[in-house]
């Protein structure tokens, strides 16, 4: 069957278009895949030449989603909670995509995700909770299989022209953010943490003393524009990376890196200062590094 309903409701169903009793509809080419709407008055709006195989996509109530042209999905599964808004932009690949969400409220935020232009996505495990907020710029890069967590009312933004290797971690948890600049390069088992985790109390007071509302929303990581991350890193709260830095590889950041530099160790430190680096292997011209990013170390 090309697509499923909870009853026999189907009022218009066309090649490009399909609509139940219920306010939901299909808009686009649709033949061979398989849609469950769990609800009422939810969108799906497929764009030209969009290639899916093997996809299901689950929709509950109210939610819109929209995939743009030149697309292709392989193996997808993609499960969109309530008031939720899926956008993946034109010329994007995915490839074993998991995308989960639960009831991400559209009175907090327009759009529960946006992935936007030339994106490539393989092997990925994405969930969402509710209230919380994951936007990623145009030309981002996920290779591999790796894991994204985010809690309640969280915020996950990513810039243009992101790329990450395989096998990493990344964790929000409720009430904290990330925010990653723009041309940020990462290697394989990143692992970056917003907070503890688990609940850590005072055995004399009875106090949560690491993760209440108050304490997680002062608990976030930023890190800068142009940012090169070694392999096996380990990113917790409280880090803020410098525009143009480069932390080495099996490092662990907690604190201040600025900009311009080269850290590493457990925990990392400033080995050198005054550097500029490029995604070019054996560049012989510091232009390469781009113009913008070649400061001297503040």
């Amino acid at each position: 069957m090309d697509y499923f309903y909870f009853c026999d409701c189907a009022i218009k169903q066309e090649e490009n278009y399909f609509e139940d009793a219920h306010g939901n509809k299909i808009i686009g080419k649709h033949q061979g895949l398989k849609f469950v709407f769990s609800g009422f008055d939810s969108v799906i709006e497929i764009g030209e030449n969009v290639s899916f195989q093997n996809t299901c996509i689950y929709v509950h109530s109210r939610c819109k989603v929209t995939i743009g042209n030149d697309s292709s999905f392989t193996e997808s599964d993609v499960e969109i909670g309530n008031y939720s808004n899926l956008w993946i932009g034109q010329k994007c690949y995915i490839s074993f995509l998991q995308i989960g969400l639960e009831v991400c409220a559209s009175g907090l935020l327009e759009e529960g995700i946006q992935i936007r232009g030339r994106n490539k996505f393989t092997k990925e495990r994405w969930t969402m909770c509710q209230n919380s907020e994951l936007r990623i710029g145009s030309f981002g890069f996920f290779e591999g299989e790796g894991a994204i967590w985010i809690g309640e009312n969280t915020t996950f933004k990513i810039g243009t022209k992101f790329s990450i290797q395989g096998r990493y971690t990344i964790a929000l948890d409720n009430f904290t953010s990330i925010a990653i600049g723009n041309d940020c390069m990462f290697s394989y088992e990143v692992i970056m943490r917003s907070n503890d985790g688990h609940t850590i109390f005072d055995v004399d007071t009875g106090k949560n003393i690491n993760s209440t509302r108050n304490i997680s929303q002062g608990r976030k990581i930023v890190i800068g524009n142009h940012v090169w991350v070694g392999a096996r890193t380990l990113i917790l709260y409280g880090a803020r990376i410098g525009d143009g830095s480069i932390i080495g590889a099996n490092s662990l950041v907690k604190k201040v890196i600025p900009n311009n530099c080269i850290a590493a160790g457990i925990p990392a430190k400033v080995i050198r200062k005054n550097i500029a680096w490029s995604r070019k292997n054996c560049a012989e011209n510091i232009s390469d590094c781009g113009m913008e990013y070649i400061h001297a170390t503040k």
